[in-house]
């Protein structure tokens, strides 16, 4: 079995993530691709609204400290992993920086290993033809209760639309946004007092033994697919 991770470059919930999913998997993992954290489409100054608008000030400023923590780690002698790249490197794996996950180098990266799986974390929508001409599985982890709540920031839409609960699904992709078929899903209870930020910790805490579980559930051949219900269906966009 052969897994792929396209990822984009956030190392505060991501890098916890991966590394238990590099701690069981990584004679499985054939490379990791970066990308960056900031969609191209988007200017500097609404990708630092849109934050500011999710997260809230207080939780905001908290993130933009642990993001200058770990810049200024970079530049100091320390045995700390704080980079997916670093993290990777532990485990052998190769890295790739590509500009998009649509290029033509990551269609020849999956075709030549002959990846299985392609887990993937990014901010990008990706085209028909890259389906079209790999045999791989792309899956990708979504922190709404599909088919409810597609689109970006499900959490944010959750507390702002006062729901009790959310949630993690896992589900493979298609040229449609959080289309595909369900994989695994998982409730979360929204408790009295969470943010944005205490969520996605929440959510995060439980997908990775989600994941593991796919790997396993994918080796075996037991991975079932459940068909979503387009008739149930919600969209969210940018707030």
């Amino acid at each position: 079995m052969k897994i792929l991770i396209a990822t984009i470059d956030e190392n505060i919930f991501l890098l916890k993530y991966y590394k238990k999913i590099f701690e069981k998997n990584h004679t499985k993992i054939k490379g990791v691709i970066i990308f960056p954290i900031k969609n191209k489409k988007i200017s500097f100054f609404d990708f630092v609204r849109i934050q500011i608008k999710i997260l809230g000030l207080y939780d905001f400023i908290k993130v933009g400290i642990l993001i200058l923590k770990n810049y200024i780690i970079k530049f100091m002698p320390s045995n700390e992993i704080i980079t997916i790249k670093n993290l990777a490197k532990k485990y052998n794996i190769e890295t790739y920086n590509f500009s998009s996950i649509n290029s033509d180098e990551v269609l020849k990266l999956i075709n030549k290993e002959k990846i299985d799986l392609v887990v993937c974390s990014i901010n990008e929508i990706i085209k028909k033809e890259i389906f079209d001409n790999s045999r791989a599985i792309f899956i990708n982890r979504h922190f709404g209760l599909l088919p409810k709540y597609k689109g970006v920031w499900p959490l944010y839409w959750a507390l702002k639309n006062k729901e009790k609960k959310c949630g993690i699904t896992f589900h493979t992709m298609t040229s449609e946004i959080d289309g595909g078929d369900i994989i695994k899903q998982k409730e979360v209870e929204i408790k009295k007092g969470d943010t944005y930020l205490s969520l996605t910790k929440k959510c995060f805490d439980m997908s990775y033994s989600m994941l593991n579980e796919i790997i396993n559930d994918y080796e075996s051949g037991n991975m079932s697919l459940i068909k979503q219900d387009n008739l149930k269906s919600t969209y969210f966009t940018h707030p």
